[in-house]
């Protein structure tokens, strides 16, 4: 059952992330092919919501959104090439952008309040498709591109701290604390496990292959560290032991029509999953 429709982009919505949530309300982010991350305030007493702010300074579609362990921070990863991280906390005023002349400062458009500081982290070449936090660390961020490197950044210094690379481009990624290692999902139809403290720039830990078509999404078990999920345009859902490498413990054809499954979340004991056929599937999913 869906209990709120959040209205506010000009363009498709490409990524979304919870922020805190508590008895009574819940924050949440959303980034759009219209360059910008949308905050909303959803209240579950009176199911209302408020479109809190917006950050602005991306130059390209918004590819991926996460938010970090304590919900203070927010990061973006963008078709301009930057990954920008953003605190969550509701600016009293607006935040005006250093190119726009003070004298012409703009109404916001629905009374929304606009964000614009962000820490920038910049060195991919091209698009960067997908960005997450250490979740131990809100420091230390994930990111993947166009240019088939994976990244990992020191967000205060703003410094890429470790760069690694591989034959295609990358399009998911996610870091399991419990297994110390980040996924990636490939548009050659696989997924890497990659040990971020290795000093070898290409080096990766585990290769999983049985998706036919390019991986679009991968999420570890928030309760284990040897189990991930995937989801890939060949239109299904396949979870994986990384201790059995060779296939798949379970593969789920998530669209009837073969429609491309775009994303997918496991949520301790589910697995949420979502693509072209325009339906969020949930599967039961207990380790």
């Amino acid at each position: 059952e869906c209990i709120s429709t959040l209205v506010g982009h000009t363009d498709s919505v490409k990524s979304v992330a919870l922020g805190r949530v508590d008895d009574n309300k819940a924050i949440v982010f959303s980034g759009s092919l219209d360059h910008s991350v949308l905050a909303w305030e959803y209240s579950f007493d009176d199911e209302s919501y408020r479109l809190m702010y917006e950050c602005k300074g991306h130059k390209g579609p918004v590819e991926s959104i996460a938010t970090d362990s304590t919900g203070n921070y927010i990061a973006s990863a963008a078709a301009d090439g930057i990954v920008r991280v953003w605190t969550s906390s509701e600016p009293t005023e607006d935040e005006s952008l250093e190119e726009e002349p003070k004298k012409k400062k703009k109404k916001t458009v629905n009374s929304r309040k606009i964000k614009t500081k962000s820490l920038e982290l910049e060195g991919h070449v091209g698009a960067v498709n997908a960005v997450t936090f250490n979740t131990t660390n809100s420091n230390i961020v994930y990111t993947g591109g166009w240019d088939h490197s994976i990244r990992s950044w020191d967000v205060e210094q703003q410094v890429n701290l470790v760069t690694k690379n591989c034959e295609k481009v990358v399009l998911g990624v996610d870091y399991s604390s419990r297994a110390q290692l980040l996924a990636t999902g490939h548009a050659d139809n696989t997924i890497r496990l990659w040990d971020l403290k290795s000093d070898d720039g290409t080096n990766v830990k585990l290769t999983l292959r049985g998706h036919s078509a390019w991986v679009s999404s991968v999420s570890w078990s928030k309760t284990s560290e040897h189990m991930l999920c995937s989801g890939s345009y060949d239109s299904t859902v396949r979870v994986w032991d990384i201790r059995s490498s060779k296939e798949p413990l379970y593969t789920m054809d998530s669209a009837e029509n073969k429609e491309k499954v775009l994303s997918v979340y496991w949520d301790n004991e589910k697995i949420l999953s979502g693509g072209e056929e325009k339906k969020l599937r949930i599967y039961q999913a207990k380790v």
